[in-house]
């Protein structure tokens, strides 16, 4: 699922640009960071970010925005906890510390469960995928740099731009040093030659969709992780 929007954040909030138009998609005090994941399991990510807000007594929590099912999801509990997002190993997670504390209390995953009201997003502990391999492509001015991550299962994900709404995820191939990538809506093929710790862009055998990442034909892909 894909969606004609460029998304810009700034100090104080989050917006989806579409046809000339802005729409306002979540704000903070600041917004400290924003990340891109499925959480709905719709195959289009969620926009999701940590932000503080308040005067005297300041919190920091996290919102989950659902740009495709219009709906928001906050992971809040003013006066008792914050919550804050942090990436580790292309793993998405959530640390709980106590209101105003750096001591994490725990850490998990955010996850939303339905509820009487539809949705909601809570904090759960499970077991959290780590990628085998990810690759990181630097030659480019963006914040957010395009990572190809692998799993042991024969799974990936390829996060491209802070701008694109598409998300890519599907299942890999690896042989003759040739790694080609197939995400799971079908429409997409991204191939790359594996070098000593890198993986370099083929796109005459990939997709032309690039989603705002800069890929170029020979671009290089550094091991990031392990």
């Amino acid at each position: 699922m894909t969606f004609r929007a460029a998304f810009h954040g700034s100090a104080g909030t989050v917006e989806a640009l579409t046809g000339g138009r802005s729409e306002q998609l979540l704000q903070g005090m600041p917004v400290w960071n924003v990340y891109f994941t499925d959480l709905t399991g719709d195959g289009a990510p969620e926009i999701c970010a940590t932000v503080s807000y308040g005067f005297g007594i300041v919190d920091t929590h996290v919102v989950v925005t659902d740009y495709a099912g219009g709906q928001t999801y906050p992971l809040w509990d003013r006066g008792n906890y914050d919550y804050a997002l942090t990436l580790e190993n292309g793993a998405l997670l959530v640390t709980q510390s106590g209101c105003g504390s750096r001591e994490v209390l725990e850490t998990g995953v955010p996850v939303l469960i339905p509820d009487d009201e539809g949705l909601s997003l809570t904090l759960q502990l499970q077991a959290v995928a780590v990628p085998t391999h990810s690759y990181t492509f630097r030659d480019t001015e963006e914040l957010v740099q395009p990572i190809v991550s692998l799993f042991d299962d024969g799974t990936f994900t390829f996060s491209f731009s802070a701008v694109s709404s598409y998300w890519g995820h599907g299942s890999y191939e690896l042989e003759n040093d040739r790694l080609t990538l197939r995400t799971d809506d079908g429409m997409y093929i991204y191939v790359f030659d594996v070098a000593d710790d890198a993986i370099l862009f083929d796109a005459g055998d990939s997709s032309r969709q690039l989603w705002f990442s800069g890929l170029y034909d020979g671009a290089v892909l550094e091991q990031t992780y392990p």
